[in-house]
């Protein structure tokens, strides 16, 4: 199947999914990275009444989700949760750097979850295969949405449907970053290419020492891809 018509049979899936869970919509947050701008594109060529966007900096710019929601004319809110995110910093302990950082992203899906709970909407997921493999999302953070169209598409993937849908060619060039922290990509954090990790996930030869960096992200982050652990039932 190409690209073109599994843009198609995501569409139609979203759709499907939407009618058995009577649900009103989708609810989508567009960080102005291209996996959040890609499922905007979907949600435009397929489902453009039954979306709502939410724009969430904190302490981070919102010109390029914002140019997203406008490019594609998708209803959107900017909900800045800077205020909110430094009233939780100043009235908690003190946190290390990655809980900060998670921090913020927990914020977001609680904002989400909240919008997607008063409209009677799903909450949609930006993942893509590459972050999904490694773990590169937040428990609990990005990682909790209630359906995610790019489960099974790498980045590069991600970027050819871009492509498709007629994103902004600013955003499909741009280096992918969680816009997290200052000056840091994606691939500094996980110290391997997206085409390693490309290559890996379609079973193509990379560096031995990119191969062997993918096999420990993947194991360490198990327990992200896995349900709550339970002990064993009460007799």
């Amino acid at each position: 199947m190409n690209l073109v018509k599994y843009s198609d049979y995501l569409g139609n899936f979203l759709k499907k999914y939407l009618e058995a869970t009577k649900a009103s919509g989708y609810i989508l947050g567009v960080s102005g990275g291209i996996d959040s701008a890609v499922v905007a594109g979907l949600l435009k060529k397929y489902l453009p009444e039954k979306c709502y966007c939410l724009v969430m900096p904190i302490h981070s710019s919102k010109e390029d989700g914002e140019l997203v929601c406008k490019e594609l004319d998708l209803p959107y809110q900017v909900l800045d949760l800077t205020k909110v995110y430094d009233s939780y910093v100043e009235n908690t302990e003190n946190g290390k750097d990655l809980s900060l950082i998670n921090l913020k992203v927990r914020l977001r899906m609680v904002s989400l979850y909240y919008y997607a709970q008063t409209r009677n909407m799903l909450v949609i997921g930006t993942d893509n295969k590459d972050e999904y493999y490694t773990g590169y999302f937040t428990k609990f953070g990005d990682g909790a949405y209630d359906v995610n169209p790019l489960r099974h598409l790498t980045k590069g993937e991600v970027r050819d449907l871009a492509k498709i849908l007629n994103i902004n060619q600013k955003i499909i060039d741009k280096k992918p970053s969680a816009d997290l922290i200052d000056g840091i990509c994606d691939e500094d954090e996980l110290k391997v290419s997206y085409d390693d990790l490309d290559n890996y996930l379609k079973h193509k030869r990379i560096p031995k020492d990119a191969k062997k960096r993918i096999k420990y992200l993947h194991k360490i982050s198990q327990h992200k891809r896995k349900m709550p652990v339970f002990p064993k039932p009460y007799k």
